[in-house]
C-alpha cells in the first residue's frame, strides 16, 4: 500500500526523487505497528516532536496534491473517527532513562488543530505495582507502555500512538530540516555548555536545540519554563517542515528518514492516510498548554508536583470532549506563547 502510493507520487519526478524503496522502508520502520515489540533506546534525550507523520510523510503528500485523492464526506480514510491522541516521550540521557518530558498531542476531530499538553516529570502519580512515585520513574520501571497506562488513567483518554525520541534524534531532526526559527521569552544559560540563549527570536541549529531543551536550572519557573521551551521547539519544527520542498531537496528527506533514536508506534493507523489528513497543519495551528500543577513536599522533604484540583479536571474534561479550543480561550494563562 505504502509502496504503491509512493511510486504514484514520484512518478512524474523520477529524476529528482529519492529511492522509493528506501523511503518506503524508512516509513515502515519509523511507524511500526503496536503489535511489534517496542525497541529499548540506549542513548536517550529529553525532547519531543508531534509525530513522525508531521515531519516525513506529509513531505511526500503535500508536494504532490494532484496525486492525493479527494476524500468525500462520509467515506472512510482508514483513520479512527473523532479526535486523535498521541503520547510523546522525551527520554533522559542515561543508560536507564526516565521520561524527562511527557507530552500529550491532541488533534481535533476536524484535523485542523493540534494541542500539546505537557506533564511535569516530577508529577506524583500512582505507578501500578510500585506504589506512588514521580512520573519520570515510570519509564524506568515499565517503559513506554507503563507511562502510557498512567497518563491514560490520569486523563481518561486512549492513545492512538506513542512516540519516543532521544536528544541526539532531536538534534539530527533539527539539522535535517535546516534548523528552526524560534522566540525565547526569557534568557537561558546552559549548565552543560555554558552557552547563553538570549531573549528574542533567532535561528537555532540542531546542537543549540539539543542543548536548550535540557535546561531547567536557574529558570524563572524551572521545569515549567523548560517544558514550555520544548513545546516551542515542537511548534517550530512543524513550521520548518512546511517550508521544505521534497522534490528540490531529496537528500534532506533521506536524512529525515535515517534519523536514529526515534521510535514511532502508530498502532493500526496507516501513516499515509494520517499524513493526508494532517498535511496542512502548520506551527500556527498548534497550541501549547502547560498542565496545571503545584509543587509540594512529602514527609521526607522530597519535592513533587501535584495536579491543580480546580483547573486540571476542566483541562482533562476538555481533552476528552475535544473542547480544548474553549479551554484555551477560558485559560490563557496556561498557554505557551510562540
Amino acid at each position: 500500500m505504502i509502496e504503491q502510493q509512493l511510486r504514484e507520487s514520484f512518478a512524474r519526478h523520477e529524476g529528482e526523487a529519492p529511492n522509493v524503496d528506501e523511503l518506503r522502508q524508512g516509513i515502515v520502520t519509523l511507524t511500526g505497528k503496536r503489535r511489534r515489540r517496542r525497541i529499548a533506546l540506549r542513548y536517550t534525550g529529553v525532547a519531543a516532536i508531534v509525530a513522525v507523520v508531521l515531519l516525513v510523510v506529509p513531505l511526500i503528500v503535500k508536494n504532490v496534491p494532484n496525486r492525493v485523492p479527494h476524500i468525500a464526506p462520509g467515506v472512510t480514510t482508514g483513520l479512527p473517527d473523532g479526535p486523535l491522541n498521541f503520547l510523546v516521550l522525551g527520554l533522559e540521557p542515561f543508560d536507564q532513562p526516565g521520561s524527562d518530558s511527557v507530552t500529550v498531542v491532541h488533534i481535533s476531530s476536524d484535523h485542523k488543530r493540534a494541542y500539546l499538553i505537557d506533564f511535569e516529570r516530577d508529577l506524583l502519580v500512582d505507578i501500578p505495582g510500585h506504589g506512588q512515585g514521580k512520573l519520570t520513574s515510570a519509564y524506568k520501571l515499565g517503559g513506554a507502555p507503563l507511562t502510557e497506562q498512567i497518563v491514560q488513567s490520569l486523563t481518561g483518554i486512549t492513545f492512538n500512538g506513542v512516540v519516543t525520541i532521544t536528544v541526539d534524534a532531536l538534534r539530527d531532526l533539527t539539522t535535517a530540516v535546516g534548523g528552526i526559527q524560534m522566540c525565547l521569552p526569557v534568557t537561558v544559560k546552559s549548565i552543560h555548555t555554558g552557552r547563553t540563549f538570549p531573549v528574542g527570536c533567532y535561528p537555532f541549529d540542531g546542537a543549540a536545540v539539543a542543548d536548550l531543551v535540557r535546561q531547567r536550572m536557574n529558570l524563572p519557573m524551572g521545569g515549567y519554563t523548560r517544558d514550555a521551551n520544548i513545546q516551542r521547539v515542537m511548534m517550530a519544527l512543524v513550521s520548518s517542515v512546511h517550508r521544505l520542498n521534497l522534490f528540490t531537496d531529496a537528500n534532506r528527506v533521506a536524512a529525515l528518514l535515517h534519523v536514529s533514536g526515534l521510535q514511532v508506534d502508530l498502532g493500526d493507523i496507516d501513516a499515509i492516510a494520517l499524513a493526508a489528513q494532517l498535511k496542512n497543519l502548520d506551527g500556527k495551528d498548534l497550541t501549547g498548554i502547560v498542565s496545571p500543577n503545584y509543587r509540594t513536599l512529602d514527609k521526607a522533604g522530597v519535592a513533587y508536583e501535584q495536579l491543580d484540583p480546580v483547573v486540571t479536571p476542566q483541562l482533562f474534561g476538555a481533552l476528552r470532549d475535544d473542547a480544548l479550543a474553549q479551554f484555551a480561550t477560558a485559560h490563557p494563562d496556561w498557554l505557551v506563547n510562540h
